[in-house]
């Protein structure tokens, strides 16, 4: 797993030919105390939400993709208070496969309005 603060990028690439991303897994929110905060909010943890089913409509089945940690969909997924700066954790793969969104579905998809 790989922590992106708010101020950074997701950027998944598959640089071999026939390979596609692949999310493993995604979580947002504060998950580990010290990590992407200043003052108290490094003093938090324990309120994160598993966003897997967005990163996995965003990259997965793709050769690339960029993802801004502060995107409007992650911060409204966010479940600490919001005097709290979340951060995303986030780890993937390369596999074998067709370059094409079309064919990912996601899991899981909680009731979201986007």
């Amino acid at each position: 797993m790989v922590d992106y603060c708010q101020s950074q990028y997701l950027i998944a690439n598959c640089s071999r030919p026939g390979e596609v991303v692949l999310m493993k897994s995604a979580r947002y929110g504060r998950m580990t105390l010290g990590r992407c905060g200043t003052g108290g909010s490094t003093n938090v943890a324990g309120c994160s939400e598993d966003v897997l089913w967005y990163l996995d409509q965003r990259c997965s089945g793709r050769r690339h993709c960029k993802v801004y940690v502060a995107d409007p969909v992650l911060h409204r997924l966010n479940p600490c208070d919001s005097d709290y700066s979340a951060y995303l954790q986030a780890k993937y793969t390369c596999v074998s496969g067709i370059n094409s969104r079309s064919h990912r579905l996601p899991l899981y998809m909680p009731h979201l309005t986007l």
